[in-house]
């Protein structure tokens, strides 16, 4: 098992090497213009693995700004409106957030994950960024399981401040007899 990050073709992009044991966990550094860059972090917290949530922190300050996502395992009502109770994944979760100043993505309401075993559905999984870049961002799980055990979830980036370009058109230019022509009889 392990992590994979997927990005358009079209987006530049450079691999971070991270050497963790205590991690389950891989970086990409998206370089969308030559302002406005971000890493990415995919992590899978194994269930029957020892990692260490706690040393999160300490690979999330290597690069800034980030958005640190992946199946954390992890319960809560914060990012779970389900959820009844808070696990020990959960617990050092909402510590990691609430010291980091990261904000979770995740819609309270919207099931990432169904348990095929227990036929229940729940939020494992988790996408959190600093605040000062939550509004960069739009979040979205599909509908489709696509015959795994978790919703495919799609991150989009606004690329807000980015300039927009404008189409213009020389009106100068136009044959306005031939519109006319081919106009005339359009009500």
């Amino acid at each position: 098992l392990g992590t994979a990050i997927f990005i358009h073709n079209k987006v530049t992009y450079d691999k971070i090497d991270i050497n963790s044991s205590a991690l389950q966990i891989s970086a990409i550094k998206v370089h969308l213009t030559k302002e406005n860059s971000f890493t990415i972090y995919n992590m899978y917290n194994q269930p029957n693995k020892n990692y260490d949530l706690k040393q999160i922190p300490k690979i999330l300050n290597l690069q800034q700004p980030h958005i640190l996502l992946g199946d954390f395992n992890a319960h809560s009502p914060t990012w779970d409106i389900n959820c009844q109770s808070t696990d020990n994944p959960g617990l050092i979760m909402e510590e990691i957030m609430n010291n980091n100043n990261l904000c979770c993505l995740n819609d309270n309401e919207v099931n990432t994950y169904f348990s095929k075993t227990h036929g229940t559905l729940s939020s494992i999984d988790l996408t959190l960024c600093p605040s000062n870049i939550v509004d960069r961002f739009l979040w979205n799980v599909t509908d489709d399981l696509y015959s795994s055990d978790h919703f495919p979830i799609i991150i989009s980036c606004l690329q807000s401040g980015l300039t927009q370009t404008t189409q213009h058109y020389n009106i100068n230019k136009a044959d306005w007899d031939k519109y006319r022509l081919y106009t005339r009889n359009i009500p």
